[in-house]
């Protein structure tokens, strides 16, 4: 079946063209302070800036303190989970029945779960300041 070619669209109305003044707000908003162009990235982050100032969100900047404390979290937890999976692979590795395998990789599972939450709990604590 053939369809129909479509119609060849005349000159664009004139509505897209901007205003000189238009156009300087825009060159404006999309420089830095030392009058050098900002790069995507900055501008990206600006409007995401924007609208979380619309919604009312603010940015809550890290101490150097708890900043020390989430790194010292972070290792903690990893150690954890390095330490749990070199447990569970000297299990399995020791275990020839399907059905006990099984059951080791549900434990691993629901520890590395509980890990993951305890972790998160422990870093929205530090965050809050309640540490």
């Amino acid at each position: 079946m053939l369809y129909p070619r479509p119609k060849a669209q005349g000159p664009r109305p004139l509505a897209h063209v901007l205003t000189k003044a238009q156009a300087f707000s825009i060159t404006m908003l999309s420089m830095t302070n030392d009058g050098a162009p900002k790069s995507r990235l900055e501008l990206v982050m600006e409007k995401l800036r924007q609208q979380d100032e619309a919604k009312g969100v603010t940015q809550v900047t890290l101490t150097d303190a708890q900043r020390a404390e989430i790194a010292e979290a972070k290792k903690q937890y990893e150690a954890r989970v390095a330490q749990r999976r070199i447990m569970h692979r000297t299990a399995i590795d020791s275990t020839f029945d399907p059905v006990a395998t099984l059951e080791r990789e549900e434990e691993l599972r629901r520890d590395l779960a509980r890990f993951e939450r305890e972790h998160e709990e422990t870093l929205a604590r530090i965050r809050r300041g309640d540490a």
